[in-house]
């Protein structure tokens, strides 16, 4: 009897101990033993449970998710839901959605330094490490009225660049992300040039419009640097260099001794830059 007394007791003391604590549970998922000694609008100061004589410790309450004081009351400082929500509100470029459309203003390309562009952007995977991605642009640039050939020169051309990328550095993080890839460009278009012509047939010079139509495929390496401005905002900046596999050049036949120089052979390189910013859904 004696004994089942005592041990009822001792039950109770630990109970009592137990029961006369302040548990502190943390963002970060942990919770420690202590006695709260002060509250402040901005922090919690404690000392810790197994040592009531040590040093005063300080928390922020941005770190604290809950209290449980000795009394059974609760006091919660951040939301659980909200904290689980709030990691994975803004990521680059892998929260909140998994698309991304957006407009390049400026797009340079070998033919010309002026163009514009749509792109579409599809993360692939849950870390958003691998995505597909397909850009339009059109570049074109207009004619002078100088009649020196170089500067009367105009090109049209219509390119997509569909390819896949990886983002390195980081899985989900940050609001700026670099990302590294391979795409397919292929372009259609033209150049045209008004140039002097000696017409055998009149006997004359005069201003004729040369056309050679262009068509082409190649394989390019394209770096990018992604920022994830909000939630919804996006901006990109991208240079890309490849080499052209497949050229068709087709100049005009009522002028063979006259062709047009264009940027493209199988030694040159093709160049893509463009800035672009857009939605992310």
């Amino acid at each position: 009897m004696k004994k089942q007394l005592l041990s009822a007791l001792l039950t109770l003391g630990f109970v009592g101990s137990l029961q006369a604590q302040d548990i502190i549970y943390k963002t970060n998922g942990r919770q420690e033993s202590t006695k709260i000694t002060e509250i402040n609008g901005k922090n919690i100061r404690y000392k810790k449970w197994d040592n009531a004589n040590g040093p005063d410790y300080v928390l922020p309450l941005k770190d604290i998710q809950k209290v449980k004081y000795q009394n059974g009351q609760e006091e919660v400082y951040n939301d659980a839901k909200s904290l689980k929500k709030g990691k994975s509100t803004l990521s680059d470029p892998g929260a909140p959605g998994k698309n991304i459309l957006a407009f390049a203003p400026i797009y340079m390309t070998n033919t010309s330094a002026v163009g514009i562009g749509l792109s579409y952007e599809r993360m692939l995977d849950k870390n958003s490490v691998f995505s597909f991605i397909l850009p339009l642009a059109y570049s074109f640039n207009s004619p002078t009225n100088n009649y020196s050939s170089s500067e009367n020169r105009r090109s049209n051309m219509l390119w997509a660049y569909p390819g896949v990328k990886v983002y390195v550095g980081s899985k989900n993080e940050g609001k700026v992300r670099y990302a590294i890839g391979l795409s397919i460009p292929i372009g259609n278009g033209s150049i045209k040039e008004d140039r002097m012509i000696y017409d055998p047939l009149t006997q004359t010079n005069r201003y004729q419009t040369l056309e050679s139509k262009i068509s082409l495929v190649g394989v390019m390496l394209n770096n990018s640097v992604n920022f994830q401005l909000s939630s919804a905002f996006y901006l990109g900046i991208e240079f890309g260099l490849g080499v052209p596999y497949f050229i068709n050049i087709d100049s005009n036949p009522n002028l063979p001794n006259n062709p047009i120089y264009t940027p493209y052979d199988s030694s040159s390189p093709l160049v893509n830059f463009n800035f672009k910013f857009g939605y992310r859904f």
